[in-house]
C-alpha cells in the first residue's frame, strides 16, 4: 500500500508542476523516460520528435509531431506552435533534443522538457508506433 501511495504522489507532483510552469524563462528541463511516460499517459503535453523523417518512420512515440532539428524549416515550424503549451522533445539519444530544446526555449516557450536517453531508451520500455 505504501508503494502505491508514493507512486501516486510522485505522479501527482509531476502533473501539478507541469501547468504551474516550474521552469525559468531561460532554460528547459531534462527528464527521464519514466517521467516522460507519466506525462505521455496523462496526455498533458505535446511530444516533438526532432529526428529525421527516416528515423521517425522507423519508430516514434505515438502522436509525436515530427520537426527535424536539422531542417531549414525547424525555427519556422516551432514558432507556429502555442508558446503556452507543454512540450516534450526527444531524438535518438538526447543530444539533438537538448539542442532543439534550447532553441525552442529561445523563442519564448517556457515549458520544454528534453528526454534523456531519447527514443532509444523509450523503445526498450514503452510502446511506440511505426
Amino acid at each position: 500500500m505504501q508503494m502505491d501511495y508514493h507512486y501516486a504522489m510522485k505522479k501527482l507532483l509531476v502533473l501539478l508542476l507541469i501547468p504551474l510552469g516550474c521552469f525559468s524563462s531561460t532554460s528547459y528541463k531534462t527528464i527521464s523516460i519514466d517521467e516522460a511516460y507519466e506525462i505521455f499517459t496523462a496526455k498533458s503535453a505535446v511530444f516533438i520528435d526532432v529526428r529525421t523523417a527516416q528515423e521517425y518512420d522507423a519508430g516514434h512515440i505515438p502522436g509525436a509531431l515530427l520537426i527535424d532539428v536539422n531542417s531549414d524549416t525547424f525555427d519556422e515550424m516551432i514558432q507556429k506552435l502555442d508558446k503556452n503549451a507543454v512540450y516534450v522533445v526527444y531524438c535518438r539519444s538526447g543530444v539533438r533534443s537538448a539542442r532543439a530544446s534550447q532553441r525552442i526555449n529561445s523563442f519564448g516557450f517556457k515549458k520544454v522538457y528534453n528526454v534523456s536517453g531519447g527514443f532509444s531508451a523509450w523503445q526498450e520500455k514503452y510502446p511506440f508506433d511505426k
